[in-house]
């Protein structure tokens, strides 16, 4: 083979190699900017749902406070709730929710400092995490303080069966409901927590 013919084969196999290394990349960013949209759309239900949450804790939790505030303050005061739970089970109530509210707005603070365009796939991540994790804290404080507030209210409806039934039927629907919204929440975790761009199962794990 003479040399110009070695040349050429050189050439064309450095031609090649790098179109090789162009689609290389090309998938590469491609297959990044497909995990940084579904970071992103993670990010902005995670943000949405937790602001929804807020906002319907602040909501209840003034209405309790202001009904129950009523209710110590004028003793003949029996309308609404006020007729068939006490004014300190409305207070604790009202006091629940609203740190409930600023709870979920402290996570919201948090998850809003993820840039996702801006930082590493790992960093995204670690916040994400986090943000997960302060979540349970809080349903491991949250879970037995409703609970309590259940046998509370139990107690207080003093042998109202229409009452107690509708309390059970409502805990059952919460309950469902709960579990609905936390599933979801969680698999947009492990979205915003993934550091691959592989397709992610609706199918909890």
């Amino acid at each position: 083979m003479e040399l110009d013919d070695l040349k050429s084969n050189w050439k064309s196999v450095n031609e090649r190699l790098a179109m090789l290394e162009k689609k290389v990349a090309e998938q590469e960013r491609r297959s990044r900017d497909e995990l940084n949209y579904h970071h992103r759309s993670a990010l902005e239900k995670l943000i949405g749902q937790y602001r929804r949450m807020s906002f319907l804790c602040l909501l209840l939790g003034v209405l309790y406070l202001v009904n129950g505030s009523l209710t110590l303050a004028v003793p003949d005061f029996e309308h609404g709730i006020s007729a068939v739970m006490s004014w300190w089970l409305q207070l604790y109530m009202s006091l629940f929710l609203i740190v409930a509210a600023v709870y979920d707005r402290m996570i919201i603070s948090r998850l809003r400092t993820i840039r996702i365009w801006e930082m590493s796939v790992m960093q995204v991540s670690n916040i994400a995490t986090h943000c997960r994790r302060l979540h349970h804290r809080w349903m491991m404080g949250a879970i037995p303080v409703a609970i309590l507030f259940l046998i509370l209210l139990y107690i207080d409806a003093r042998g109202d069966q229409f009452f107690v039934k509708g309390m059970i039927l409502g805990g059952i629907v919460g309950m469902v409901a709960g579990t609905f919204i936390y599933r979801r929440m969680m698999r947009e975790y492990r979205r915003l927590i993934r550091t691959d761009d592989l397709p992610l199962n609706d199918v909890d794990a």
